[in-house]
């Protein structure tokens, strides 16, 4: 619907949820929570490493078995951004992050996203698909949630990645990110007989 160089105008959020956006071909409407989980996925499978040094470091106190699978998955995290180091008996220290999710980890989320993570991995997974665990548990994790107030710089950076055509349309756990509404199913529901260029040009009924 947004072919790339096509201007699209953020309008309003509602619920608090969703973001509403106008084209010259229609309407979209985006998950906010699903478009930001997307963008922040496909930026930490596709960027080179690269760290950023926390001020204070994580550290995170860890069950057996997620210390044994943070300890399995260290190649994985230094390739992602991490630098963890042992601090104790089950307990990481969390020295570096990748710079996309530097503003937006925190002590909470960074342990959900390496229990999800874990319970997504199986034997038979690849380094590969450990990464994808990895960053797909991220991603959810931290990105914009559904109920969060945003501000017009917000919500026009997620319809800016529609219009250059960098937002998939699903996130990893494969919800939409976006739905359209064309011009002409606009006219449709509104029963109207889609009219003629001249007669836009002037301003027909």
């Amino acid at each position: 619907m947004a072919p790339e160089g096509a201007a699209l105008q953020p309008l309003t959020q509602i619920g608090n949820t969703f973001i509403v956006a106008a084209g010259t071909q229609g309407l979209i409407v985006l998950d906010q929570h699903a478009a930001h989980e997307s963008l922040l996925y496909e930026s930490l499978m596709t960027a080179e490493p690269a760290s950023v040094e926390l001020a204070e470091g994580f550290v995170l106190h860890l069950s057996v078995s997620q210390y044994n699978y943070v300890q399995r998955l260290q190649a994985s995290l230094a390739v992602l951004g991490f630098h963890l180091e042992p601090f104790g008996k089950e307990t990481v220290l969390v020295r570096a992050v990748p710079p996309i999710l530097h503003t937006l980890l925190r002590l909470g989320n960074l342990l959900e996203a390496f229990q999800e993570a874990m319970q997504r991995s199986t034997s038979q997974s690849s380094p590969e698909d450990e990464r994808e665990h990895l960053a797909a548990a991220l991603a959810c994790r931290t990105a914009i949630r559904a109920g969060d107030p945003l501000s017009t710089a917000q919500m026009a950076s997620l319809v800016e990645a529609v219009t250059h055509q960098r937002l998939a349309y699903a996130c990893p756990h494969g919800r939409p990110t976006y739905v359209t509404l064309s011009l002409a199913e606009l006219e449709r529901r509104f029963l109207r007989l889609t009219p003629s260029l001249t007669e836009r040009g002037q301003g027909g009924v």
